[in-house]
């Protein structure tokens, strides 16, 4: 009940309800209106207001099927009505405050959609009655929103706020510590990264001196015309890029053997990690790295 009064409170359009409440079982069919407009209707009628009832519930019957009908005429309970389950438009029903005659209820009937209804077969039934009926008003108890739902929205409020606050206070002191640990590791490592600021910058300057002491490429394709023999033909390809060399050279004889390309290139100082092949039967691809400065010979004694 108390679950039921709680979304009233929180649906109704009314500031203040009251109501009745018919169970059948678990199911509830909720008469609720102002409780102003209840005041206004027993103050006119008194001095009959405190005789006021509450009439039968037939929600809750048992559904008639499409194209039936009930007729209830219980005039010792105050109950006379009649029922017509229409198979388009749903339950039409009609409440009287006296007993109604097989006519009435026939030309209500034809009115509602019946069809031919003959008013000799119409016969008035008892009403279905309910399992254990319950009726229960929605007055008399205090409401279950400030009973129930604003003390325990405020204990949880409370025990939030508390839990909130302790991990503010524990934040900021885990902040601190964080803050004091970092300042001791930057002082720390500042000496570091100034080491590393320094050897980025000597590594780049020994690339700018190594490129300095690069040879140029006219004296490299001299010194390979000179070691591999070279009288003639056409140079294909070439490309020089970071200390290696990439060539296609077509000669004007045959193609001289890779074994002994790749032996006259690596006995040079200049030249090591030599590869060279044969492309076809014209076109010789090498590829070598160029030493910066020539190797030592060796001395023999």
């Amino acid at each position: 009940m108390g679950a039921l009064r709680l979304e009233l409170e929180q649906k109704s359009p009314f500031d203040t309800v009251c109501g009745w409440v018919f169970w059948q079982g678990s199911l509830a069919c909720v008469w609720y209106w102002s409780q102003e407009l209840e005041a206004r209707v027993r103050q006119a009628s008194q001095p009959a207001g405190n005789q006021l009832e509450f009439v039968p519930e037939a929600a809750l019957w048992p559904q008639l099927d499409a194209g039936g009908y009930r007729w209830v005429q219980e005039q010792g309970n105050a109950l006379v009505l009649v029922q017509y389950q229409h198979p388009k438009h749903g339950l039409y029903e009609k409440r009287y405050s006296a007993a109604v005659s097989r006519e009435e209820v026939a030309a209500w009937l034809r009115r509602h959609g019946a069809g031919d209804v003959s008013a000799d077969r119409l016969v008035a039934a008892a009403s279905p009655g309910y399992d254990k009926p319950f009726g229960q008003s929605l007055e008399g108890r205090s409401s279950s929103l400030e009973s129930r739902v604003f003390p325990l929205s405020a204990a949880l409020l409370g025990f939030f706020v508390l839990v909130y606050g302790v991990a503010i206070i524990r934040a900021g002191v885990g902040s601190e510590n964080a803050r004091e640990r970092a300042e001791q590791m930057e002082q720390s490592i500042s000496g570091i990264v100034a080491l590393r600021q320094k050897a980025a910058s000597l590594q780049s300057q020994t690339a700018l001196l190594a490129e300095f002491n690069a040879p140029s490429q006219v004296e490299v394709a001299a010194e390979l015309a000179e070691l591999l023999e070279v009288e003639g033909g056409r140079l294909v390809r070439w490309a020089y890029r970071d200390g290696r060399l990439e060539l296609s050279w077509e000669p004007e004889g045959p193609l001289p053997d890779s074994t002994r390309v790749i032996t006259a290139l690596e006995e040079a100082a200049r030249f090591g990690d030599v590869q060279a092949q044969a492309r076809g039967n014209t076109v010789m691809e090498i590829s070598t790295r160029v030493a910066t400065a020539r190797r030592e010979e060796p001395v023999n004694d």
